[in-house]
């Protein structure tokens, strides 16, 4: 079969093919996260694993584009400019089809290795980003581009047996244990952009072959989020058609009929936000592609890749969360726990923001974003549900309300969606305001009701039991 090994930095104390120490390590830090999670809950963290690219000589077709073709933007560990032929291998291109069965093998042996070293994963996806953007956007990180048809052959002939232990796994991975649990990981398809989710998953979703192996959709956020300047922020995600106003974005409803196509063959089924960050558009300061027209339409903080201390950053995440779940998304990823200052390192330059900069040693700063995120993970658990409201005087979330629809009762930039957790047995109301003053907000139930100001450019998390639920 294919050769294949873990890297120095899954494993630590090992040095790198360019002569590098590697103390620290990806299973090392899973471990800790694991021991610190078990110190305040007994649900287990839910690993994926997610490949950008299978390695060069399996692909071909592999191209630079031109926006980056000889500008210096890929870099070694050292921080020295790479020469466009050593990146072009990783760059782009497909599998090709005569190896669609070692590929398939690489993700057993994968899961293989890391369960050596006492970490099991829940899922996978079959490729980041497999749609391959235009070429004045392309991708010149390491990719690998794949059809919704060749996605839904390689989950059906390839990885989908291979992981099921039907009898293509490698010889050295016929085990029962292992079988037991490579079964039961869930594969997820997509894995990129909600706008053309529906359209370009119904080859797998309509394919009952593909579906039994498929579990979930997976969802990325950039075409596009919410923006950190409300004033900026006309274009958002899910944002509503006004006759004679432009929008780059489907309404959410897409996401519903996404769920819904897919609960034909899957009825236990699921979309899930697999990536997010803040500070992914080209930055005028830098120099990159793009950016001056960028800044113009998302404004200046957007088009940063690390702002220190921004609230409003938090703020795209809660409102992107909220629009999410209220559309059957049930779970939400952020890509970068953690960078540095710089919002790297990054081998092409690839800079973004994130809830944690590292600025020493010993140094770390908690941004804001890493709060906006405990609303949701701290308070609702696994197994909370979404609890569907009729909404009278506020927005919906993910939907920009302009400015003329306040006549109509909506104070545009206000979300509140509601919660329950289960095994609590109480209500959560997450109510967020990104407006810049304060405003007041209710919530009925029967004959009970709770309400509270939240104050401007702020979220508030409300635990709620009415006396009827017991």
């Amino acid at each position: 079969g294919a050769p294949f090994q873990l890297a120095p930095e899954d494993l630590g104390d090992a040095k790198t093919p360019d002569g590098r120490d590697v103390k620290w390590s990806r299973a090392r830090m899973i471990k800790r996260a694991q021991e610190l999670r078990k110190s305040f809950t007994e649900d287990e963290i839910k690993l994926f694993a997610s490949p950008w690219t299978a390695p060069p000589w399996m692909k071909a077709g592999q191209s630079i584009p031109a926006r980056a073709k000889g500008k210096g933007m890929h870099h070694d560990s050292n921080g020295s400019s790479m020469p466009d032929e050593q990146v072009v291998p990783w760059v782009g291109g497909k599998l090709m089809p005569s190896a669609y069965d070692d590929w398939a093998a690489y993700f057993a042996r994968f899961f293989k290795a890391y369960e050596s070293l006492g970490i099991k994963f829940w899922g996978l996806t079959v490729q980041n980003e497999p749609d391959k953007l235009p070429e004045d956007k392309a991708q010149h990180w390491e990719t690998m581009f794949w059809t919704a048809n060749e996605t839904r052959d390689f989950v059906k002939h390839h990885l989908g047996p291979v992981l099921h232990c039907e009898g293509l796994e490698p010889a050295e991975l016929k085990d029962s244990d292992f079988c037991d649990y490579t079964r039961k990981l869930q594969i997820i398809v997509h894995d990129d952009q909600k706008p053309q989710v529906l359209d370009e998953m119904l080859p797998i979703l309509a394919d009952a072959d593909a579906m039994k192996y498929v579990s979930g959709v997976g969802l990325h956020w950039y075409m596009a989020p919410p923006v950190d300047d409300i004033d900026f922020n006309k274009r958002v995600r899910g944002a509503n058609e006004v006759p004679g106003t432009p929008t780059i974005f489907k309404n959410p409803s897409i996401l519903d009929k996404t769920y819904q196509k897919l609960k034909e063959l899957r009825h236990d089924g699921f979309l899930f936000g697999t990536e997010a960050c803040n500070g992914f558009y080209p930055m005028v300061e830098k120099g990159e592609a793009m950016a001056s027209g960028a800044r113009l339409v998302f404004g200046k903080d957007a088009t940063t890749h690390v702002v220190k201390g921004s609230f409003q950053r938090g703020e795209t995440y809660a409102e992107d969360i909220l629009a999410d779940m209220s559309h059957f998304v049930s779970g939400w990823t952020d890509w970068n726990l953690v960078l540095d200052e710089e919002g790297g390192p990054n081998w092409a330059s690839n800079n973004v923001d994130a809830p944690i900069l590292v600025t020493s040693a010993t140094e770390y700063i908690r941004q804001p974003m890493f709060y906006y995120l405990a609303h949701f993970s701290r308070f609702m658990p696994q197994g909370s549900w979404y609890v569907a409201t009729s909404k009278k005087y506020v927005g919906k979330p993910g939907t920009f309300e302009f400015k003329s629809s306040q006549s109509m009762g909506w104070p545009g930039n206000v979300f509140i969606e509601v919660f329950y957790n289960d095994e609590a047995g109480h209500f959560i109301l997450q109510v967020l305001n990104r407006e810049r003053s304060s405003k007041k907000w209710m919530a009925s139930s029967g004959d009970e009701a709770i309400w509270a100001d939240v104050p401007a450019q702020s979220i508030q998390t409300v635990i709620w039991k009415p006396s009827w639920l017991v």
